[in-house]
């Protein structure tokens, strides 16, 4: 390839988009691992309540949530307490591993579209070029039908 050829800005783009699909790959293999990782998380506070113990060592068995208003009395039972700790921190892995999962999604779909259209380009450019080049056989196949004598 000549030195002339070289075109940097082209080379850096091509780069510079495979990084981003590269990124954006990575995000959403993370952020579906992160899912899965908290599903099984939840999956085992159901099935193994004895995870619970730890949070309920947080929260004494004395204190309990009370609302009052004018009307009405509610009291959050520590039991329940024990629970949204564990859920609130679940649903905050939740919330990052779909930020993960969107971020590279729109990262990859924003590759694709320029790659389709590189590929568009290139695949016009060859249609042209192949539609050229029929023209041109075509053309020397009527010049040499003109000039070649009819066959007995």
């Amino acid at each position: 390839m000549a030195f002339e050829d070289w075109d940097e800005s082209a080379e850096l783009r091509q780069v510079n988009q495979f990084l981003k699909g590269g990124i954006g790959l990575a995000m959403i293999a993370v952020g579906l691992i992160i899912a899965l990782i908290v599903l099984w998380q939840v999956y085992s506070l159901f099935t193994q309540p004895q995870k619970l113990v730890v949070f309920q060592d947080l929260i004494s068995g004395s204190f309990s949530f009370e609302i009052q208003g004018d009307k009405f009395n509610f009291t959050i039972p520590p039991e329940l307490l024990t629970l949204f700790i564990p859920f609130s921190l679940l649903s905050i892995a939740v919330g990052i591993a779909n930020t993960l999962i969107r971020s590279g999604t729109r990262i990859l779909q924003g590759s694709l579209l320029r790659l389709e259209r590189n590929l568009s380009r290139k695949l016009t450019s060859v249609e042209d070029t192949l539609e050229a080049r029929l023209q041109k056989i075509e053309g020397q196949i009527d010049s040499l039908q003109r000039t070649s004598p009819p066959s007995k």
